[in-house]
């Protein structure tokens, strides 16, 4: 913390943080009451980085310390639990994030050029209407069996060359769900692919973890590597068991501002 600037570096992160979100959607404003005040994770001690330089440099978490990609719905709620203090509400909300960005290959072996969602500049609630099923309106649905009518998923190995590992990864071509509104003034900034090229929108174990239960590795249900012996599909015979989250991922889905 800077006295003498009355500001933190974690105001400064989570400035950022929220001028990012203003840039990429346009429905809502962060800033404009934002309080300054948070302390920085050393000061909390919650920085395992080492010293206090390699805190702010670094961040606060060691090499161990970063969620894995195929956690599943009771690891992912207790890993956010244990280092961010989230509930499984807020845990399936911070998910959401992943409608921003995509995944290449390169550095993390996971094939998601085109990224999570069909619009991936846009900062809306178009990750869980892909995953969740439901209708167009801003009325949540509690029905399980609705929520969990989504676009099918399927579960593909992507082979990597060495270092990179192989991994396992969700597919299904672009369409499906419902977006928000492209948000051409960041996408008139970025340069490169993305915006519904070519090749399928994936996701995660960990995503498809806020819809659907793939228990943990030794119950049959997924292998240490990933693999997963159950189908997205919720009507069929090895059909996934739905997640405990589904219902908070349709609330999310019914409403982009509720999200927001």
């Amino acid at each position: 913390e800077n006295a003498a600037l009355g500001v933190s570096r974690a105001d400064l992160w989570a400035y950022a943080a929220m001028v990012a979100s203003e840039a990429s959607q346009n429905n809502l404003e962060f800033t404009s009451d934002f309080n300054i005040g948070r302390l920085n994770c050393e000061t909390v001690g919650t920085c395992d980085s080492g010293s206090v330089s390699d805190c702010a440099t670094m961040g606060p978490d060691g090499p161990t310390d970063f969620p894995e990609n195929d956690l599943t719905t009771h690891g992912l709620i207790d890993f956010m639990a244990a280092h961010f203090g989230f509930d499984a509400g807020e845990t399936v909300a911070i998910m959401g994030a992943h409608t921003i960005g995509r995944a290449l290959r390169e550095n993390s072996g996971f094939n998601g050029e085109r990224g999570w969602v069909n619009n991936e500049f846009d900062l809306d609630n178009e990750y869980y209407r892909q995953i969740v099923g439901g209708d167009n309106t801003n009325d949540a649905n509690t029905d399980v069996n609705i929520l969990a009518d989504a676009p099918n998923w399927n579960q593909n190995q992507v082979t990597n060359d060495e270092p990179i590992p192989d991994v396992f990864q969700w597919d299904r071509g672009g369409g499906g769900g419902q977006g928000g509104g492209q948000n051409n003034r960041l996408r008139r900034n970025l340069q490169g692919g993305g915006g519904g090229g070519g090749g399928p929108i994936f996701m995660l174990n960990a995503d498809i973890a806020i819809v659907r239960d793939l228990g943990e590795v030794g119950d049959g249900l997924i292998e240490a590597d990933g693999e997963a012996n159950c189908s997205f599909r919720f009507n069929q015979g090895n059909a996934c068991p739905l997640a405990e989250t589904l219902t908070k991922a349709g609330i999310y889905r019914a409403n982009n501002f509720e999200w927001l």
